[in-house]
Formats: C-alpha cells, structure tokens, sequence
C-alpha cells in the first residue's frame, strides 16, 4: 500500500496506473506471508526481548558507513564495481519516468532501513519509526538484508534505463562479461574466500548441553 501511494505521487507519466497495480498486486501476494510469518511470531517461542533483538543483533548485523561494509565485506567487493557504475549512470541519467522515481525512492527508503537502529552512534528514526508501526519488526535480526532489495532496485534502474537508451546486445554481452571479471576479482579473491568454501568438518563437544544448558539454571 505504502509503495502504491508512493507510486500516485512520484509518477507523472502515463503509467501511473501500471505502477499502482503493480504496487497493490505485490502487497496481495506478500500480505498472507507476512501475516502467517506475524502469527508464529506472535505465537512462538521468544528467544529474547525487543531490546535484546534490538541491541544485541540488529544492531551488530547493519550496513555499516565507518567503515564502508556491507555483510562485513569491503563495498567495493561485495557490490560489482561494473553494476555500481551502470546503476549510478541510470541515476544521473538525464530524464527520470515515474518508475525510475519510484524505484529510487524505495531504493533509499529500504538502504535507510539496512542501516540498522544506530548510525554514527546516534539512533536512526527511520528504522526506529518501521520498529514502532510494523508488528513483529522487532525481530528483525540482520536489518542489512535490506540492502538487498536496494541493489536490486538500482539494477532494476540500470537495466529500465539502458533499455530506454537502446544499447545493443553487444554492448549488454561486453558488460556482462565485465561484471563477471569483476566478481572473480573481487569477490573470490577476498581473504574471507577460500574459508567461505572450503569443507571443514566439526562435531560439538560432549559436554555442549551442560555448558548451554547448565544444571543451576534449569533448576
């Protein structure tokens, strides 16, 4: 609904109405989710209270601006440099349609929330604000997930804005194959690679439930 009213206001071309639908048709399919997902929530075992989620997880698991990290990688190796480029070029690009509006404005909105509850040691009211007025957003655990839908969101600009500029398939294939140069670089070349792949068998100790589940405590 937020998205469909977004969409009234940003949009001044003729697909206003596309949008909208689009907008309302999303929020049907992600609303029985979202629901059922509140439920078990609600119904559920809680593992710990909101201000624990809060400062304990959400807060040690967000986009972080100093320094520049996303999912405790480095930028410019966890988002594609070439990517990063076409998205900025599709925002600079001179004549914005409603969708590309759109789309920047949940772009930022979505970023804002993968900052998580602090950002430069103050709280963030953005996130605070979706905290208060969501139900169950409280266990929230890794606010930087939502940065996904932001690097989608400006890939999505890239590609609606390239079409509107006709680039050829050739152009499209050479930038692919830049893109995945660029993966190989930066990505598997990290110092956190190779122990991201790499099969390591391990066992828990024999005595793992008397150290997590000490006798004093379950009396």
């Amino acid at each position: 609904l937020g998205l469909a009213a977004v969409s009234l206001v940003l949009s001044g071309d003729m697909r206003r109405g596309r949008f909208s639908v689009t907008a309302m048709f999303a929020c049907m399919c992600v609303a029985p989710l979202a629901l059922w997902q509140w439920a078990l929530m609600r119904n559920g075992p809680q593992l710990a209270s909101p201000e624990e989620f809060l400062w304990s997880r959400a807060a040690l698991d967000s986009f972080t601006l100093s320094p520049l990290r996303w999912n405790r990688l480095e930028v410019h190796r966890s988002l594609n440099l070439i990517a990063l480029a076409t998205a900025i070029w599709g925002l600079r690009r001179g004549r914005w349609v409603g969708m590309v509006r759109l789309a920047a404005a949940a772009a930022l909105i979505f970023f804002l929330l993968s900052l998580g509850p602090v950002v430069f040691k103050l709280e963030n009211p953005i996130y605070m604000a979706a905290r208060w007025v969501v139900p169950g957003f409280w266990r929230v655990a890794k606010p930087e997930v939502f940065f996904h839908v932001t690097w989608v969101l400006l890939l999505g600009i890239a590609a609606f804005q390239a079409a509107r500029s006709g680039w050829s398939r050739r152009t499209t294939g050479a930038l692919y194959a830049l893109f995945v140069v660029a993966w190989l670089l930066m990505v598997r070349t990290h110092p956190a690679y190779p122990p991201m792949t790499v099969y390591r068998p391990s066992k828990l100790s024999s005595d793992w439930a008397e150290r997590v589940f000490p006798s004093g405590a379950s009396e």
